[in-house]
């Protein structure tokens, strides 16, 4: 009986210090090897896209611009909106501060605008003078939809869309007025514009007296919409009932003629505004 005991003794020892041994190599994994955590501030969130279209710098309508170096986007995800900048390559947008993946099953849900703000508009807004460059680009918003999946080491995809409508006037001359060198161009009674109810548009072919808008989405039929000023002669133009109608995401082309009776307007074109959706994936390093 005695070495029966002691023989149970062995093994229970034995047995014992395998646990023991288990327990051990058990306490030494980290956190980071069982695949699913990561190291804490090691794996940042950046994005990059292949197309860079929708910048409302493009004069053209064909949406061919790109996005320039320094340009900042708000990115979400949760509560937290953190700046990210477009990079030399104007493809990669980075930040000093991203956003980390913290494990490798992880779904992020992310919402980004442009232009920046440290949070999104309650109500959408443009500049009332947009013939500078940098308020004609801060005038056209762009957002993503809601809460878009992002799962580490996909590509992830973000679809942004433009919530302004933009406008061209093409100023002409007519017979009875041929000479409209010296004339400016405003668009009044508007909704939407800080400071005011009128935009100065940006010139976007002075040679063809082309002048571009954003504006936010609105009806301006039968009301004065465009304004010229010629030689101390202010002159209106007022959209018929069916080519007012300014839609979220669209473009629209007016001809306007001076003439000795005032302005005479036609909606010449309309359309989806080309990269209405733009492609943004999220990439891990």
């Amino acid at each position: 009986m005695r070495k029966e005991r002691n023989l149970w003794h062995k093994l229970s020892l034995c047995l014992l210090s395998v646990c023991l041994l288990c327990g051990s190599c058990g306490d030494d994994t980290s956190p980071e090897d069982d695949g699913t955590l990561l190291p804490e501030g090691e794996y940042p969130v950046t994005f990059t896209s292949n197309i860079f279209a929708f910048t409302a710098s493009d004069p053209s309508l064909d949406g061919s611009a790109v996005w320039n170096t320094g340009d900042e986007i708000a990115v979400q995800i949760g509560s937290d909106v953190k700046r990210y900048t477009v990079e030399s390559d104007g493809k990669t947008l980075s930040s000093s501060e991203p956003f980390y993946w913290t494990s490798s099953e992880e779904t992020k849900r992310v919402t980004a605008w442009f232009p920046y703000s440290a949070a999104q508009p309650e109500e959408l807004m443009v500049e009332s003078d947009q013939s500078s460059e940098e308020n004609f680009r801060r005038s056209d918003y762009l957002v993503t939809g809601t809460g878009v999946s992002a799962v580490f080491g996909s590509n992830n995809t973000l679809s942004f869309s433009h919530r302004m409508a933009k406008v061209r006037i093409n100023l002409l001359p007519s017979d009875n007025v041929p000479d409209i060198d010296g004339a400016t161009v405003r668009l009044v009674n508007l909704t939407g514009v800080h400071g005011g109810n009128s935009v100065i548009p940006h010139v976007s072919d002075a040679a063809a007296r082309a002048y571009t808008a954003c504006l936010v989405p609105q009806d301006v039929s039968r009301q004065r919409f465009v304004q010229v000023d010629l030689s101390g002669e202010i002159y209106y133009y007022l959209p018929a009932e069916d080519e007012g109608s300014l839609v979220a995401g669209k473009y629209y082309v007016y001809n306007v003629s001076v003439t000795k009776d005032g302005l005479l307007g036609k909606l010449e074109q309309s359309g989806a505004w080309e990269g209405t959706d733009q492609e943004v994936s999220t990439v891990s390093n």
